[in-house]
């Protein structure tokens, strides 16, 4: 799917909604393992990237939106998936957190101290 974030904009403004962008925190992550909260001082997210690490590709920011009606124009690619190159979720995560603590210079972002 693609569309533009004036298209997002519009369908909020008609569902009488202001601000209809968010970064991900950590509701988001609690039950989804795709979504990973950013240290406060940034001003975007980043997708955790299944692809295994590739220097070429930058990561993917990333910021959350209300719900948005689809229609058949922002269909760009259909795929079926065999199931047979299952990324490992957990490692990309892994790499995810390498990633975003040197992207924004926060390398104890995500340890917890008890």
């Amino acid at each position: 799917m693609e569309y533009t974030a004036d298209e997002v904009i519009k369908q909020a403004h008609a569902k009488g909604i202001d601000r209809c962008f968010s970064l991900a925190t950590v509701l988001e992550c609690q039950d989804n393992p795709a979504f990973f909260p950013v240290p406060r001082s940034t001003s975007h997210g980043f997708t955790v990237d299944l692809r295994e690490r590739n220097p070429k590709k930058p990561s993917v920011r990333e910021i959350l939106h209300i719900r948005f009606d689809y229609s058949w124009r922002h269909v760009k690619r259909l795929a079926e998936w065999s199931g047979a190159d299952v990324p490992d979720i957990e490692v990309a995560r892994g790499r995810h957190l390498d990633t975003l603590r040197t992207e924004t210079g926060r390398t104890d972002f995500g340890e917890v101290g008890i």
